[in-house]
């Protein structure tokens, strides 16, 4: 029997015998599969207990979660050393203090709900067991007392410090900002320990404070090998067919409004005065879809990452830095592939009709919000 169809088969005679908790070795003897090597069954049963697809309780006996009002969910510590289990539901319920058995915030834990003592209380719950650690980077300082390093939490949902079980490996001197992942409770540890994974620097010097908010949030600094080779690839020739296939407005007076610093620049504005005495105001968008095509590794990394990041000091973009901040940056005196909307307004300010296409354009100023705001003050 491979351990598949044997998985099922225990699941199968634990829900047989509803209400009855069975022990390991009683559980065995039901299963009555001739040549199932008992050393087999316990790995079996430990990789089921382990997923919590069932439940280990006192004297080795085992249950259905559902059973026991066993229920599985992602910890949240509070400073009092207690904390919350939210719920794949949505619901949350409390945990205790000495209820918690070693859970940290974001581990993935195995709870069992508690009887209410009195009405009006809420509902509260015991940390079973802890079925995975959190695998979200943890940002602190760094602290050496003797020959063993802790970490100092920046975040909260830490009651105290963390013990770094392989400082040996890394250069890193007392107080420097680090990054850490949680590790499972090891025997022998009785605080919660987690490994150092990168030494982020002095938290003095200039920009480690946002380089730790990019590890604390997991934000993608680096673009993998395979996205930039993409980029790097992607023809820039804006003539022939590709021009043909779209309205050329690149005679129009477009400009872009963005911020001083601003590196990119993904819209523009343009506006007409028509005969009739009405206005066509068009709104410009970079045309990233010419570039970035579905399923390639670009599309797949861009769905990743979301949005683009701005942080102090730096920004954290969507697209590769050749599409982000040149072939899909709007700037001025060069041709650029964007979309389009074009929207007539009368003397009102009303939108009489609209239209949507696909268009070239070459902008003809990069202007700053501080100028365009200087201009108004002035016309007024």
């Amino acid at each position: 029997m491979n351990e598949e169809k044997l998985k099922a088969k225990i699941i199968d005679t634990v829900k047989s015998y509803a209400g009855k908790k069975l022990r390991r070795r009683e559980l065995f003897n039901r299963l009555k599969i001739k040549k199932l090597n008992y050393t087999d069954f316990k790995r079996v049963l430990f990789h089921l207990e382990s997923s919590g697809t069932l439940t280990r309780i006192k004297r080795r006996k085992y249950v259905l979660p559902e059973s026991e009002r066993i229920l599985t969910g992602i910890f949240a510590a509070s400073k009092k050393g207690g904390g919350y289990v939210r719920l794949p539901d949505g619901e949350s319920v409390l945990v205790r203090r000495a209820k918690v058995n070693k859970a940290l915030t974001g581990d993935t834990v195995q709870v069992k709900m508690l009887i209410k003592k009195r009405a009006g209380t809420s509902p509260s719950a015991v940390v079973l067991k802890i079925i995975e650690r959190s695998t979200k980077p943890i940002v602190g300082i760094f602290k050496k007392y003797g020959s063993t390093t802790f970490l100092i939490p920046q975040e909260k949902g830490f009651s105290g410090n963390l013990l770094i079980t392989n400082s040996e490996e890394y250069e890193v001197e007392d107080g420097d900002l680090v990054m850490c992942l949680m590790e499972m409770p090891s025997a022998g540890y009785s605080k919660p320990a987690c490994a150092l994974k990168e030494v982020l620097g002095d938290p003095d010097t200039p920009g480690v404070d946002v380089l730790a908010i990019a590890r604390r949030y997991e934000l993608p600094v680096v673009f993998p090998e395979e996205v930039l080779r993409e980029s790097e690839n992607v023809s820039a020739d804006l003539s022939g067919e590709i021009l043909e296939k779209r309205r050329d407005i690149r005679n129009a007076v477009t400009f872009t409004i963005d911020p001083v610093d601003a590196k990119d620049f993904d819209d523009a504005l343009s506006v007409e005065r028509l005969d009739d005495g009405n206005y066509e105001l068009g709104i410009h968008i970079a045309d990233v879809s010419h570039y970035v095509k579905p399923g390639s590794a670009m599309d797949h990394e861009a769905q990743l990452r979301g949005m683009s990041c701005y942080l102090v000091d730096r920004v954290i973009p969507m697209l590769p830095h050749r599409l982000s901040n040149d072939l899909c940056s709007l700037k001025p005196r060069e041709d650029r592939l964007t979309k389009s909307v074009f929207a007539v307004i009368n003397e009102k300010g009303k939108v009489i009709r609209h239209e949507v296409a696909n268009t070239v354009i070459h902008s003809s100023m990069r202007l700053t919000y501080e100028q365009v705001q200087a201009y108004l003050d002035a016309d007024n």
